[in-house]
């Protein structure tokens, strides 16, 4: 009988729920920062708020690096010559060279645009010649002759003929004048020869010229921050308790009437289930006694 007594209450205890095991609640959060953010980087806040106002603690975080991809970019400069005559030449293309995330990036910019930005006449043009002996008093450069025993004729008869033998356009070049510089003198091979200056004006032009061309060149390096919050338990039970005092609705009213409906339900069971259990005790007691009295 005592076993059975026994049987009845662990079936009383079986029968009590488990209590509730309460878990944590865990928010996973990630960004990125770039490397003036890193920089200035050293831990992510300890305590987090969310909208709702609930807590939540620092439980672990991570930073790890993300390198830049490299890839083609085109890349375009500016570059203002200034003061340029006719005779001298703008690159077509130029180096281009500079330092991106720690690398360097090189390569050759071709010109794709050119423009004349201003533009001035100068009087200072002077070009020094050298004229050749042909007989006793003439001296000719390539088929422009010169007689020494005269003065230069004016420069409009030679002026086209001389600029044609340098290759400078008659547009941009000017020559007034031509004048002899020093005596005659022998060269190496002991040929006469005899010095001459043309002077007259140049045009000058300001250019601006625009280079581009596709070079490989990194992206910048960022940073992924990864963290881990858990909620403060003691921002829940405020909230918690703040729910308490708050004025029940009409469906937190019926959920008590059923709360209350199973309350009672539980406990007329597990009264029932005692009152079998003492019954079976009882009954136990009074087989003893009986057996007892016929012994006697």
């Amino acid at each position: 009988m005592k076993r059975k007594a026994l049987l009845g209450i662990s079936l009383l205890l079986a029968l009590r729920p488990a209590p509730a095991k309460v878990q944590a609640e865990v928010r996973h959060q990630m960004r990125i920062l770039d490397q003036e953010e890193r920089e200035k980087f050293t831990s992510p806040p300890e305590v987090y708020q969310d909208e709702a106002g609930d807590l939540y603690d620092l439980r672990d975080w991570e930073l790890t690096r993300v390198p830049g991809k490299t890839e083609w970019k085109e890349i375009e400069q500016e570059v203002i010559y200034e003061q340029v005559e006719a005779a001298e030449q703008i690159p077509q293309s130029i180096p281009y060279r500079e330092m991106a995330e720690g690398l360097e990036v090189k390569g050759e910019l071709a010109e794709a645009s050119r423009e004349v930005v201003g533009e001035e006449w100068s009087d200072d043009f002077e070009v020094l010649l050298t004229f050749h002996s042909y007989g006793a008093q003439t001296y000719v450069l390539e088929n422009l002759s010169m007689t020494v025993l005269e003065d230069f004729p004016p420069a409009e008869e030679y002026e086209e003929q001389l600029l044609g033998i340098l290759g400078l356009p008659l547009a941009d070049y000017e020559i007034t004048e031509m004048e002899w510089r020093g005596e005659a003198y022998s060269d190496e091979s002991g040929e006469l020869c005899r010095k001459a200056a043309a002077m007259g004006r140049k045009r000058l032009r300001d250019y601006r010229v625009v280079y581009r061309g596709e070079l490989l060149r990194p992206e910048p390096v960022s940073y992924k921050l990864k963290t881990i919050y858990e909620k403060r338990q003691g921002s829940q039970a405020v909230r918690t308790e703040e729910t308490k005092t708050a004025a029940p609705s009409e469906s937190a009213q019926k959920g008590n009437f059923w709360s209350w409906i199973h309350t009672g339900a539980a406990v007329s069971i597990t009264l029932g289930l005692m009152g079998i259990a003492l019954g079976l005790f009882i009954l136990g007691l009074s087989g003893r006694r009986k057996h007892k009295e016929d012994g006697s």
